[in-house]
């Protein structure tokens, strides 16, 4: 059934939507506010030499390993650089927070903090996308879902071909070996390779265990090196599946929030 499923949807219409980005100039803006709002003694545990304007690698090296920071490292790291009075952007300059009192300062955290967390969540909740798939159309993904399914750019339900699923012709080699899951030819390589090795017959006897429907079990049957699985059958394993949708699928970008880029406690 899951594997039909992605018959039916290479065949389907879709809308992929385009990826949208973070603005990495705003997220490290609201966690130099951040760090700059916290107290002395936390914002010194990222020095090793401020006046050098050099942090700690890691938490480790800050004698901090055990609590947990090291997911939130690097943030705070840039951070630390930026809120260094002859350092750091100018926007964060012009916003003066070190005139602040340390009662302002405590004022100041108590809302930025808040919208720190909340900035981190978003960033770590963000699909982080390879440049090939950021830039890829509609068109390049449709082949891309059909070549992981067919082994070709196929147009229609009846252009399969068994070479195409597995890479290669498999003439000369035999089945247990042409089925074994691996991304490389003369292998199940595609989805319909998989649904071949599943369904089709391996003689004239009937598939009897309900894995796939009695017309998608082939015709002449596929066992040793003297054969392989015929286009035709390929073809009516294919038609078993579902049909495809008229209504265009609406593809969503994944998204997974990754609790270990959660930090363990405020800058406070």
């Amino acid at each position: 059934v899951v594997l039909c499923k992605f018959v039916t949807i290479a065949e389907s219409p879709f809308d992929l939507p385009q990826p949208s980005s973070l603005s990495s100039d705003d997220y490290e803006l609201i966690q130099a506010l951040n760090l700059s709002t916290s107290t002395d003694k936390w914002q010194n545990m990222m020095y090793e030499d401020k006046t050098a304007k050099s942090v700690h690698a890691d938490a480790k090296a800050a004698g901090k390993d055990k609590l947990g920071y090291d997911n939130c490292w690097s943030d705070w790291q840039k951070a630390a650089l930026d809120v260094l009075e002859d350092g750091g952007p100018q926007d964060v300059k012009e916003l003066k927070v070190g005139a602040l009192t340390q009662e302002q300062k405590a004022a100041a955290y108590a809302f930025i903090s808040k919208i720190g967390n909340k900035a981190r969540r978003i960033k770590s909740t963000f699909p982080q996308l390879s440049k090939v798939a950021a830039t890829r159309e509609e068109k390049e993904a449709r082949k891309a879902l059909k070549m992981a399914v067919y082994g070709a750019d196929v147009s229609e339900r009846r252009a399969e071909t068994s070479n195409a699923a597995f890479g290669e012709d498999t003439q000369n080699t035999a089945r247990e070996i042409v089925c074994e899951a691996a991304d490389s030819n003369k292998r199940a390589k595609t989805v319909l390779a998989t649904l071949t090795c599943l369904c089709e017959k391996p003689d004239s006897t009937e598939v009897t265990d309900g894995t796939c429907t009695k017309e998608a079990e082939g015709t002449t049957g596929w066992r040793t090196a003297a054969n392989k699985a015929p286009d035709d059958d390929l073809v009516k394993i294919v038609k078993t599946c579902p049909q495809p949708r008229k209504k265009t699928l609406q593809i969503q970008r994944h998204k997974e929030r990754d609790k270990r880029t959660q930090c363990p406690i405020p800058y406070r």
